[in-house]
């Protein structure tokens, strides 16, 4: 097979192994974690958003346990916890505003869990 010699993002290849390696890094850099929240992520996300409104932060909280301590540890689960914040808005059944502080919180609409199942 011939390899690919495209220092670009590609699409035309049959087969990754053929790309170079910086290439295979660029396409797995460029791949979206979005949709990697389980549907089980996303039904234990619907039930806690169903109760209130949360910021990524809190829900990260109630998702994963205890509180962050330093600002690595909140970044890392404000990041997981957008991952069923993200598949639950394209799904259409998250509501969102903003508080004063401009830090965006999310709750579940009212038809939201029935989607889910």
């Amino acid at each position: 097979m011939k390899r690919c010699h495209r220092k670009a993002l590609c699409t035309d290849c049959p087969d990754r192994s053929t790309c170079p390696a910086p290439t295979r890094r660029d396409k797995r850099a460029r791949r979206t974690m979005a949709d990697s929240a389980s549907l089980g992520l996303m039904r234990r996300a619907a039930r806690i958003l169903a109760t209130g409104w949360y910021t990524c932060e809190t829900l990260g909280v109630e998702l994963y346990g205890k509180a962050p301590s330093s600002r690595n540890e909140r970044m890392s689960i404000m990041v997981r916890a957008r991952r069923p914040i993200n598949r639950l808005g394209r799904l259409g059944v998250l509501a969102v505003r903003r508080s004063e502080g401009h830090t965006a919180e999310y709750t579940l609409l009212p038809d939201g869990e029935e989607v889910l199942g």
